[in-house]
């Protein structure tokens, strides 16, 4: 959908192959902007740099995520993304990813900055957005950190248990 912003990927992408990275975008799913975002990617001839696997079965999930090294979490700012917490960032969290979100509502209600992931202001320009992931996929011991805090946080307080306990009558 257009409010996950997965089309501010593409300038991303653009920025961070105009400095050699040889970074690769692997979005799994699909949905109504899913045409939209391939032609952005095919008008700037970054084809090479993104996977579109469409959709997959959730129990399959798993194995996409431990392909990856970091998970990005773009969303736009709307009443939806302010006031609804997604569950993806959680689930990439639990896998042991370094999370990158945008400083919206809905992800700040799942994360505290350099603790359980790096949240990018929503309206960074790529350049400037390219660096501070580069930045922090360098800093390996900051990095390990922040992966281990946050599974721990969504184990501790996030997981179904722990969430069932605040509302324990007895």
């Amino acid at each position: 959908y257009d409010y996950e912003g997965l089309d501010s990927l593409v300038p991303l992408a653009e920025e961070l192959t105009k400095h050699n990275k040889n970074y690769k975008f692997l979005l799994v799913g699909d949905g109504p902007a899913r045409s939209a975002l391939e032609e952005k990617i095919h008008a700037r001839r970054l084809k090479s740099q993104f996977i579109l696997t469409g959709r997959v079965p959730h129990k399959n999930v798993h194995d996409y995520y431990a392909l990856c090294d970091a998970m990005i979490y773009p969303r736009k700012s709307m009443r939806l993304t302010e006031t609804t917490t997604p569950l993806k960032p959680l689930e990439a969290m639990a896998s042991g990813k370094l999370v990158f979100l945008t400083d919206i509502g809905g992800h700040k209600e799942l994360a505290v900055n350099h603790e359980t992931a790096i949240f990018i202001p929503q309206n960074m320009e790529p350049e400037e957005t390219a660096k501070r992931i580069d930045s922090h996929l360098d800093a390996k011991n900051l990095q390990e950190e922040i992966i281990k805090n946050a599974y721990e946080y969504v184990k501790d307080v996030r997981c179904a248990d722990s969430v069932a306990k605040n509302y324990y009558i007895f």
